[in-house]
């Protein structure tokens, strides 16, 4: 299966890695295990976690290549249950990706 590694950026700073596989091509949706790095904070860039079922504004994120093409899509998702699930418990999600058969086609 294809996989597309990216960078997952919040306010400017590179968080973490992933590499991004398809889920529903219709939707052009993307997920991946989440890598985090040095900068990730989990109560300010995930969505949801073991301590809060939902945050309605969590900083908001996005994704780019290596190549450092920033990823045009409807939004970047992030929950982390890492303390209950381990480190598979990261998942990032990309919503609405334009250009998704370039990535994955």
């Amino acid at each position: 299966m294809k996989h597309l590694p990216v960078e997952i950026i919040a306010d400017d700073v590179i968080i973490g890695t992933a590499h991004l596989v398809p889920s529903d091509p219709s939707m052009g949706v993307a997920y991946a295990t989440f890598q985090p790095g040095p900068a990730y904070v989990v109560d300010l860039h995930a969505r949801a976690s073991e301590k809060r079922v939902l945050e309605l504004n969590p900083t908001p994120l996005s994704a780019r290549t290596g190549a450092g093409e920033r990823l045009e899509c409807a939004g970047v998702d992030l929950e982390d249950f890492s303390a209950t699930l381990g480190d598979d418990g990261r998942e990032v999600w990309v919503f609405g990706l334009e250009g998704f058969q370039t990535y994955f086609g």
